[in-house]
């Protein structure tokens, strides 16, 4: 049911090649068994490609979650905000994502769970201006891939999982790649 990349200390967990790619588990409200220990066992990592940032049944799914990625062992929830804001600056932050009620679910979702949040995305002042889209979303996804490395290295006892877009999973010159070279 995984695709997972068990050689790394860390996984990447695609469900759109799974059995159960996220539309089908939303169009099922959730109601399939996620093997959270069985993706978590072995590794420090695992990372969730989100399929739709703007998608309110699966982001009301992952808030649902948290409870089942603490039991599986997870310590951190890391999210797809910019690595500079502080998780103190909720309500300014849920205001720029595209789903700001769902965000703000996400985020109390995990520390009802006692996991302690974590932000990874690029800090606006370090995306150069002359970027284009793409070159922007690959650098944020290489610099995500760096900042959860680096985090691991810091708190070499913290499992973390971590939601961001899928393309920065799915593309190996982005998160995979940073994590191998990092990890």
């Amino acid at each position: 049911m995984t695709e997972l990349l068990m050689d790394n200390p860390k996984s990447l967990y695609d469900w759109k090649h799974t059995e159960t790619p996220w539309g089908a588990l939303v169009s099922q409200g959730w109601s399939a068994q996620i093997p959270y220990r069985d993706l978590m066992r072995g590794v420090s990592a695992l990372i969730i490609g989100d399929t739709n940032h703007g998608n309110n049944a699966l982001q009301r799914g992952f808030a649902r979650q948290m409870k089942d990625l603490q039991a599986a062992g997870a310590t951190h929830a890391i999210f797809e905000i910019n690595a500079d804001l502080k998780i103190g600056e909720i309500d300014s932050i849920a205001r720029n994502t595209r789903l700001s009620h769902r965000f703000k679910d996400e985020v109390r979702a995990a520390q009802a769970a006692g996991l302690e949040v974590v932000f990874m995305d690029m800090p606006e002042h370090m995306r150069q201006k002359e970027w284009s889209a793409e070159e922007t979303a690959v650098n944020r996804g290489k610099y995500m891939g760096e900042f959860i490395a680096d985090f691991l290295q810091k708190n070499p006892e913290a499992k973390v999982a971590a939601i961001a877009g899928y393309a920065h999973i799915n593309d190996p010159a982005q998160i995979p790649q940073s994590l191998e070279a990092h990890g």
